[in-house]
């Protein structure tokens, strides 16, 4: 689950340095081989290898069921033009680092403050049942979830 959260928040913040509209570069609507789209789903692509830790399958799945190769050809075509030093996707790609580090680093962030919002809840439970002498039906729940996340 965090993962694909995290291929989401990739997608949406590329799209949004780059402007291009999401559902033509999900191809949800109709297919489409424009330059710029092509070139957006590779860097977001090549991103989701980066910061996740998706199968190059999943990666595909999520651009409306493609193939594990495209996502290969899309990291290969993305490390090509940067090696060539094509002005035009350097300063794409820079854009998308920055601002990608950054969307990645709130996420973190939030996750953690999730984590301990979640164990100042348990502990309260506990807390409260232990002065009440009563058991909360979810509070064994809410410890393994907190115990898995924390691990």
């Amino acid at each position: 689950m965090e993962q694909l959260e995290k291929i989401e928040i990739i997608f949406n913040t590329i799209c949004d340095t780059l402007r291009e509209d999401q559902n033509e570069v999900k191809e949800t609507e109709k297919k489409t081989r424009k330059r710029n789209i092509v070139l957006t789903r590779q860097l977001i692509m090549t991103f989701a290898c980066l910061k996740t830790k998706l199968t190059l399958a999943e990666i595909g799945k999520y651009f409306s069921g493609k193939d594990h190769t495209t996502v290969i050809y899309a990291r290969k075509t993305v490390n090509n033009l940067l090696d060539i030093r094509d002005k035009n996707v350097t300063k794409k790609y820079k854009a998308c680092e920055i601002t990608v580090n950054r969307a990645m680093k709130v996420y973190d962030n939030s996750m953690s403050v999730v984590v301990t919002s979640l164990e100042v809840y348990i502990n309260l439970l506990f807390m409260f049942e232990n002065e009440l002498n009563v058991k909360y039906p979810g509070s064994k729940y809410y410890t393994n979830k907190v115990l898995k996340i924390t691990k």
